[in-house]
């Protein structure tokens, strides 16, 4: 532990983290601004109901005009973490703002959706504004040429693992045939210039197994001294490749900033207004005798809980039965990216039983009635958000005065382009089911 502890806070150059402040800080703004520009913002405006994470059901989107106030602040916090401006309290803001955004609308989640909320809770307390920022203009003595080192490690480690468990992850029978590729290259023939190559019946061969070896070897290549120049091209062709096919919004290159971490703290020094505004480096006159030691105690138990969790977390899948891909269980918080090519078809349906000076009464659901487009179509292969929308359909039958409605799901998916087949018992009454961490025995098994 004294060894452990010695590795993560000796100082090293403040310079590759106040690169990553600045491009970090840029990058998070404009994925908010692009969610305007595709109009993803609609699905916290438009539906009549939105889906929550488990435990997070009191969690919904604000008004119209608080939702507007969210996304702006957010955006400005962005930008303001990447000046350096009022740094605690911008990444402070940051972290809310995202996570609220996250957390509002479970149809939304995107891998790196999730992974900008974590990166954002870290920068709350990395010293990153201390060196080329507003905060120094303000008040000279926060300057500092070092960071202790823990401080650009976690993001290391942090996309390390996302990589590394998105390798292990591709390590299934449908990615190792190509299936997914298949079926996304097959819609990409329609690409100018590239799309017949995109098409070519060996490309997706090509791409499924380069994207295997390419998350697996991201890691070891760029801890390694000799080969982090070579995993820095291969990263850079693989992401800028990626942005050219399926766009991603700022993933790419986001990633590429933090893939950046792995060479030397100082490189940012090599461009000129680096080295103007960042005060040199001295590592025989520093010493980090301000951060106490039970400080320093209490953030190695800090990150060593955080770092656990993080690679106990995606192995959870194993503990449910059936494939993950299909039954969705498991499936989010472990780096599953880009696995599956999943089309699925859901309809909904309200039984009123039969009461004293009632009549039995059926009634089918038009999900558009509540739902955007976009809500529809994550929620026809996911069968926690089915569950969801059930629950939704009995609460408004019994505003109408339905005692005990009871929801029954028609669903059809089809998986890697296998045929469709039922992914819901149709004979389950969902209003009768609970949410739980629980495998939920109504999703029939996927049929090879």
């Amino acid at each position: 532990m004294q060894r452990l502890k010695h590795h993560l806070f000796k100082p090293i150059d403040i310079a590759s983290l106040v690169f990553f402040r600045i491009a970090a800080g840029i990058l998070l703004s404009f994925e908010q601004i692009n969610q305007f520009l595709t109009g993803d913002y609609l699905n916290y405006i438009q539906p009549k109901f939105h889906f929550s994470y488990l435990f997070f059901p009191w969690l919904k989107p604000f008004p119209e005009t608080g939702m507007y106030a969210l996304w702006a602040i957010t955006i400005l916090a962005g930008f303001m973490v990447a000046a350096g401006a009022f740094y605690r309290l911008s990444t402070v803001v940051l972290f809310i703002g995202y996570s609220l955004l996250f957390l509002m609308e479970e149809t939304e989640f995107v891998n790196h959706f999730y992974l900008y909320c974590l990166l954002c809770f870290w920068l709350m307390f990395i010293p990153a504004h201390r060196a080329f920022s507003v905060d120094v203009w303000r008040k000279p003595e926060l300057k500092r040429s070092y960071t202790p080192a823990w401080t650009v490690y976690i993001f290391i480690f942090q996309i390390s693992l996302v990589y590394f468990y998105a390798g292990l992850a591709k390590l299934h029978t449908d990615w190792l045939l190509a299936k997914p590729l298949k079926i996304w290259m097959g819609y990409k023939a329609a690409k100018p210039v590239i799309g017949g190559i995109l098409a070519h019946e060996f490309t997706p061969w090509i791409m499924s197994y380069a994207g295997l070896a390419f998350d697996l070897l991201f890691a070891p290549l760029l801890l390694y001294r000799r080969t982090r120049w070579l995993g820095f091209t291969l990263a850079a062709m693989f992401h800028l490749s990626n942005a050219l096919i399926f766009g991603l919004a700022t993933f790419p290159w986001f990633s590429l900033t933090l893939t950046s971490l792995y060479f030397s703290p100082s490189w940012p020094r090599k461009l000129p207004f680096f080295r103007k505004y960042i005060p040199a480096f001295q590592p025989e006159n520093l010493a980090l005798k301000t951060v106490s030691a039970a400080h320093q105690k209490l953030l190695l138990y800090g990150i060593l809980t955080y770092a656990t969790l993080q690679m106990l977390i995606p192995f959870r899948h194993f503990l449910y039965p059936g494939n993950v891909n299909w039954t969705e269980e498991g499936h989010k918080f472990s780096w599953h990216m880009m696995l599956r090519a999943k089309d699925g078809m859901v309809n909904f349906q309200v039984k009123a039983p039969k009461t004293e000076g009632q009549e039995e009464a059926r009634f089918p659901i038009y999900p558009e009635k509540y739902l955007t487009p976009n809500q529809i179509n994550k929620m026809a292969d996911q069968p926690d958000l089915m569950l969801q929308f059930a629950h939704f359909l009995k609460a408004e039958y019994e505003k109408q005065g339905y005692k005990n409605p009871e929801v029954y799901v028609g669903s059809q998916c089809s998986l890697n382009g296998r045929d469709s087949q039922p992914l819901i018992s149709p004979q389950t009454n969902l209003a009768a089911q609970q949410r739980s961490l629980k495998h939920y025995d109504w999703i029939l098994p996927l049929q090879d």
